[in-house]
């Protein structure tokens, strides 16, 4: 039984890490917004609201970064850009908590 490894290439290239983050701070932007409608008490989601936006928008940007970075044809691309996002996502979270 043969794998198709391009399809899996594309797959682990649709579905990056810094992807799947902005997918979900997306998600919990959503359910925060919703809460804040329902509840007349949400001082607090307020400030989740605002740490949110600049987590996603830097995951996608991260993203676009190394995808503008490896545009040629590169052996090892998807293994490159997976273990980058995550290198740089575990030392921007340790960056973020430290301020």
């Amino acid at each position: 039984m043969k794998l198709d490894l391009t399809a899996l290439e594309k797959q682990a290239l649709t579905f990056t890490p810094s992807r799947i983050l902005a997918i979900i701070a997306v998600m919990m932007l959503i359910c925060l917004l919703i809460l804040a409608a329902v509840d007349d008490d949400a001082g607090n989601q307020l400030y989740v609201l605002l740490l949110l936006f600049p987590i996603a928008i830097c995951a996608l940007l991260l993203d676009v970064f190394l995808r503008i970075l490896f545009l040629k044809d590169i052996k090892y691309k998807v293994i490159y850009i997976w273990v980058i996002e995550i290198v740089a996502m575990v030392i921007g979270i340790r960056a973020f908590l430290r301020a």
